[in-house]
Parts: structure tokens; sequence; C-alpha cells
């Protein structure tokens, strides 16, 4: 996928009220080596090359405003401090420096690569974090094999509280020694299965849907349908194939957007398939 165009718009979100989370996995990173591991911020990030001697060879600090690159600049602040965190592996992670992008798989109803950016990524399902027009972040969704879409925190504060509070819960379920570490594998499974398969899961094991309605005041041109989650409960889907599209449409070529603090869905109707 080519390198992602970014709105300038939005300030860059501030680090300090995610301190808190962040120093929790710093601590559960340091306590625990072999379960949880750091990602490096984005000034740390070194290239696969290989000097003449076999080292590493440091790469130039990435200019995260920089149109050609794959962070968002809403993130720029964050990422020169944090680049996110893995679980047993590249398992039950939670990313803020994607090392790159695709528009396969669950992406496909993401026409616009600068509506979000990826926080977390599985076979065939993500967690993302919307982005408005201006590049502003928003609120954060799972999206599921079958491209709907769960929500999964009003904010990237949240939805990082969360996330450590999950990962907390996992380590201290499976530490029945507290002076050895758990099993990674088991926590990767635990947070697989606790927190991330309510959000990426098959819809009979999901939360409830909210209801589409006619496309109102402020919706995109193109726009069909649309799902205000303003004031649901985390877990709410939307079911965006349950839109009704123009005939002759694509329904697997449809697009969604992100308004009001990402909390209004606009489902964009594909372009009609050409007759052939």
């Amino acid at each position: 996928m080519p390198s992602v165009h970014w709105p300038r718009g939005a300030k860059p979100l501030p680090i300090e009220p995610l301190r808190p989370a962040i120093e929790r996995l710093h601590s559960l990173a340091l306590r625990y080596p072999g379960v949880v591991e750091l990602l490096e911020p984005l000034e740390q990030e070194e290239t696969a090359g290989q000097d003449a001697e076999g080292a590493a060879e440091p790469s130039a600090p990435l200019d995260p405003l920089d149109p050609q690159g794959f962070l968002a600049p809403v993130l720029a602040g964050i990422a020169d401090e944090f680049g996110g965190v893995q679980v047993a592996g590249e398992r039950a992670g939670l990313m803020i420096v994607p090392a790159d992008r695709t528009d396969l798989g669950p992406y496909t109803v993401i026409a616009d690569p600068a509506s979000c950016t990826p926080l977390h990524e599985g076979e065939d399902v993500a967690v993302v974090l919307a982005l408005d027009e201006t590049g502003a972040a928003g609120a954060v969704y799972g999206i599921g094999e079958d491209l709907a879409l769960t929500l999964a925190a009003t904010s990237l504060q949240e939805y990082l509280e969360r996330y450590t509070d999950a990962l907390e819960r996992a380590i201290a379920a499976h530490s029945e020694d507290p002076d050895a570490a758990p099993d990674a594998d088991a926590v990767a499974e635990a947070m697989e299965e606790g927190f991330f398969a309510p959000l990426l899961g098959a819809a009979d094991d999901l939360g409830p849907a909210v209801a589409l309605t006619a496309p109102g005041a402020g919706a995109p041109a193109g726009a069909v349908a649309e799902a205000d989650l303003r004031g649901v409960a985390v877990g709410t889907r939307v079911e965006t194939m349950d839109a009704e599209l123009p005939p002759g449409s694509d329904p697997l070529a449809l697009e969604v957007r992100w308004r009001e603090a990402g909390l209004v869905v606009d489902i964009l109707a594909p372009a009609p398939a050409s007759a052939v």
C-alpha cells in the first residue's frame, strides 16, 4: 500500500493523560520480560539493514508529520516516547507506531487510509483509532471478519486504560507463583479471549447493534446510512453490511467514515459496478 498522505489540521494528542497507563505497562514489561515487551518509540527505531560489521544500522529519525510516513500526525507526541506493547511475541498487542499499512482484510471498509490508524491487527481483524477529516482522533473500534464495527472505547486514553487493566488481570490470573513469571502463551490467550474477542468476534458473541438510520445533517456526500453511537455502551456494534445500498452496488466495497469525535459512523455507497 502506498504511504499515507495525512491531513494536518489537528494538534497531536498530549501524552500526559496516557502516562499512568503507559507507566503501568512499563512496570509489567520490567517485571515480566518474557511476557510483555515494549515496542520501541519512533525515534529509537532501527532499520533492518546491516553495516559492514554486521551490526544493525540505525535509521534516521522519521518525521511523524511527513505525509509519506505511516504514523498519523495526531500520535506524533505519543510515538516519541511510547511505541506500543506486545504480549507473547506479536500476539495481543497494542501498537502506536505501525511499521506498514494495508488496505486488505478488515480495511476493505476503509477507503481513505487517513481516516484511521491501526492499534491492533490480527488475522482478518483489526482495532483502529478513528480519525476525522482534519486528522483529529476520536473513538476506537474493532473491525471483525464480517466488517462490523464494535465500539472499543470513546478515546485512545480510554482504550489504553482498558487494555492495561485487561493485561494486568490476565497476568494475575496466570501467576500462581508470585516469584515466577506466568506462562506467556496463557496470558496472550487470556487477552485474546477476554479482551479482543468481544471486539472482534462473531455477531452471536458480541454486544447489541445500534440501529442504522438515514444520513443526517453533516453526513458526507454519498452517505446512505449512519449510526450514532454517542452515549452508547462500549461493545455496541454497527452492522455495516446491513446498510441498504443502491442496486448494482458491491456490498464489499462500501465505505465508512467517522465524525463527531468518531461516534457517528457514516456508511457510503460504493460506485455501481460497471456494465459489461
